[in-house]
C-alpha cells in the first residue's frame, strides 16, 4: 500500500480511537476474536514509566555516590519484577545497564518479608535493624529527579548507563 506522499504503509497500521495503532494480532488470529493492538497512548505511557524508573534510579545513585559499576545486586520485586525479562528491560532502558550485578526476580517481596517478620523473631529484629538504617527521599521534590527523569525519555538512555548497548 503506497500513501500520497509516496512512503510505503504498512496493512498493520491504522488510525484508531487514540489516533494511530499498530496490529499486533487480527481478530482472526487470535482466542478474543478481536485486533490486539499497540497505540500511541501504550507507547506513551510505557516511555513516561521507563523514564520515571530510570530516573528514580539514576536520582538514587547520585544521592549514595554509586556508579552502574558498583552495584552488585539488583533485586526486582512485584509482578513487574517477577515476570520482566531483564535484558528488554535494559535495551528499552527501564532501568540502568549494571555490568557487574546479579539480577534477582523476587516477586511478591512484600509479603515474603512479613510472614519472614512474623514467623522468626531473628528476622523482625533484621527488619527493624534496616529500618532504622534506611533514607527517604521525595522525589517529587528532588531538584535532580526532573532533569534524570528528562534525560530518561530517549532509548535507552544516558550513555554512561548504557555502555554496551549503546557501542
Amino acid at each position: 500500500m503506497v500513501q500520497k506522499d509516496g512512503q510505503e504503509k504498512s496493512h498493520f497500521i491504522r488510525n484508531g480511537i487514540d489516533g494511530l495503532e499498530y496490529v499486533v494480532s487480527p481478530a482472526s488470529e487470535n482466542d478474543l476474536q478481536k485486533d490486539i493492538v499497540i497505540t500511541q497512548r501504550d507507547i506513551n505511557n510505557l516511555i513516561d514509566s521507563k523514564a520515571a524508573i530510570c530516573g528514580s534510579v539514576a536520582v538514587l545513585m547520585k544521592k549514595v555516590g554509586v556508579t552502574v559499576t558498583d552495584v552488585g545486586n539488583l533485586y526486582l520485586a512485584g509482578a513487574f519484577g517477577n515476570y520482566v525479562d531483564s535484558k528488554s528491560a535494559i535495551t528499552l532502558g527501564i532501568f540502568p545497564e549494571f555490568p557487574n550485578a546479579k539480577i534477582v526476580q523476587l516477586g511478591n517481596g512484600s509479603v515474603a518479608g512479613a510472614y519472614l517478620a512474623l514467623l522468626s523473631a531473628k528476622k523482625r529484629v533484621e527488619a527493624e535493624e534496616i529500618v532504622e538504617t534506611m533514607t527517604y527521599y521525595d522525589l517529587t521534590i528532588d531538584p535532580d529527579f526532573m532533569e534524570e527523569y528528562s534525560a530518561a525519555f530517549c532509548i535507552p538512555g544516558k550513555p554512561e548507563f548504557f555502555s554496551s548497548i549503546l557501542m
